[in-house]
């Protein structure tokens, strides 16, 4: 059977079954999969109706009645996959095809490449088409995630250590971006990981890795794959076709926005955002054009008057988060500009009331002097108000909000607005608090020794990305030893 963009009809309760099962159809065989959850069962028969469907593959339960779709096959050769092999009614048939749902995944490939032919149009380069969805499970993405657009044209996305969120999901889908594309080590890395868990997948359907299960091996080849998944053979990788550009751009070629700012309820927010998105790029060229950037710490001037605490702390957040990613081999132009945007609006909310910037926990409030209960109203909510402007913002880098949004949030759960425990904050949060507490100690200690300051506060940046930004902390400080 040739496989001219073969349609596949996915029926499964279990969200993760299917996209896992997606994963595997679209990444490997080009296929377009309609999954259809058990909620909508009665649309499965609307697409049998009025869809050329080459492949059904389906449960059999309590929440979905597979089997009633046998009846409603506009061609009985059709081949019938269900996945409940044990299921008495299942057991009964003799002209459809058995597989145990714990294995599925494995065992639905090795039907597929007995009895598909692969589409040739997935082998003009190294990189994979994979369902957008899929990649939420995961606490970080294990290389660059890149859309295509119809011209051919692929633009990145995602970076490594990034992390893909179901509101991602929802944004793009706007956008009509509903898959992404993987390099093949990547994809088979994810594949694997997969497969070697779908059994627990099958048993949770709201299952996610999390960090320790999903360390990405820089070392991970496709030979390493071979036991359990047929890579297919290398072709040349056309790096023409691939360009890299910033969030901003993407923006303008996904939804074609205007040029300038609309009008929203943050006029004043909005002209200091022109102002950032203005300096970003002079900045970010700056940064990129240094070679060392430790040893810009060894010339830093940090302004302590008061009056000008919000942007000598700008400046220092800005130094030293793109520094801590360097140091963690997070770097990219894409990943500085994200992170020289956050460091200006994170607390865009409290430039009316600078003292307020200081505090980075609702106890810091308590403790502080001249602290009103006004002050304390306004502080509370700024997180929001911060995360609105940043996503009334056309040219605000992607995933900025979400970084802002979890900033305070703590690894022991001790932060707000939502007591995140350390697996469900995004690395460049992580990243953006410690840069804040460093920044703050650096201006209220002129004899500031980051060595003593790690030591502190070690145990505070514990689990997740902040062990992790603390370790690329340690490295910046043994340059600064090393530099006398």
């Amino acid at each position: 059977m040739k496989n001219e963009r073969t349609t596949i009809l996915l029926v499964d309760s279990n969200e993760g079954v299917r996209n896992a099962l997606n994963f595997m159809l679209r990444g490997d065989y080009n296929f377009n999969v309609v999954d259809v959850d058990a909620e909508g069962f009665d649309y499965s028969l609307k697409v049998l109706r009025t869809q050329k469907i080459d492949l059904v593959i389906t449960e059999h339960n309590e929440k979905i009645d597979g089997l009633s779709l046998l009846s409603h096959l506009s061609d009985q050769s059709i081949p019938f996959i269900c996945t409940c092999a044990a299921h008495p009614e299942v057991q009964k048939l003799k002209d459809i095809i058995k597989l145990e749902r714990s294995n599925c995944l494995t065992t639905l490939k090795e039907f597929v490449d007995d009895r598909f032919e692969v589409d040739p149009t997935i082998e003009l380069d190294d990189f994979t088409a994979v369902p957008f969805k899929t990649l939420v499970a995961f606490p970080e993405m294990a290389n660059h995630v890149f859309i295509q657009l119809k011209s051919g044209r692929r633009l990145k996305i995602y970076q490594q250590g990034d992390r893909i969120l179901p509101a991602d999901v929802e944004r793009y889908a706007l956008k009509g971006v509903t898959e992404l594309w993987l390099d093949k080590k990547a994809y088979l890395w994810v594949l694997k990981k997969l497969e070697s868990n779908f059994a627990k997948i099958v048993e949770d359907e709201d299952f996610s890795f999390d960090e320790d299960d999903f360390d990405f091996d820089d070392n991970f080849t496709e030979e390493a794959a071979t036991e359990q998944i047929k890579p297919k053979e290398k072709t040349e990788h056309k790096a023409e076709n691939v360009k890299v550009i910033t969030v901003d751009e993407l923006d303008r070629e996904l939804a074609e926005l205007s040029a300038g700012y609309t009008e929203s309820p943050f006029g004043k927010e909005q002209e200091f955002l022109k102002e950032v998105n203005g300096k970003v790029q002079s900045v970010l060229k700056r940064i990129s054009q240094s070679r060392n950037m430790a040893a810009l710490f060894k010339n830093l001037k940090i302004n302590r008057d008061d009056s000008a605490y919000i942007k000598t702390r700008i400046n220092l957040v800005v130094h030293l988060s793109t520094t801590v990613a360097n140091e963690l081999q997070w770097a990219s132009p894409a990943t500085y500009e994200k992170l020289i945007y956050v460091a200006h609006v994170h607390d865009i909310a409290l430039f009316d009331r600078p003292h307020l910037a200081r505090a980075q926990s609702v106890i810091d409030l308590e403790i502080m002097k001249n602290i009103s209960e006004e002050d304390k109203q306004h502080f509370l909510p700024h997180v929001e108000k911060a995360v609105a402007v940043i996503r009334a913002d056309p040219w605000a880098p992607e995933g900025a909000d979400k970084i802002v949004e979890q900033h305070h949030e703590r690894p022991d759960r001790s932060g707000f607005p939502n007591q995140l425990t350390h697996q469900r904050i995004v690395p460049f949060a992580a990243l953006l608090a410690i840069s804040i507490d460093c920044a703050q100690y650096m201006i209220d200690h002129p004899n500031w020794d980051l060595n003593a300051w790690l030591d502190k506060n070690d145990k505070k940046w514990k689990g997740g990305s902040y062990s992790k930004v603390m370790g690329g902390l340690r490295k910046l400080a043994q340059q600064l030893n090393k530099a006398g």
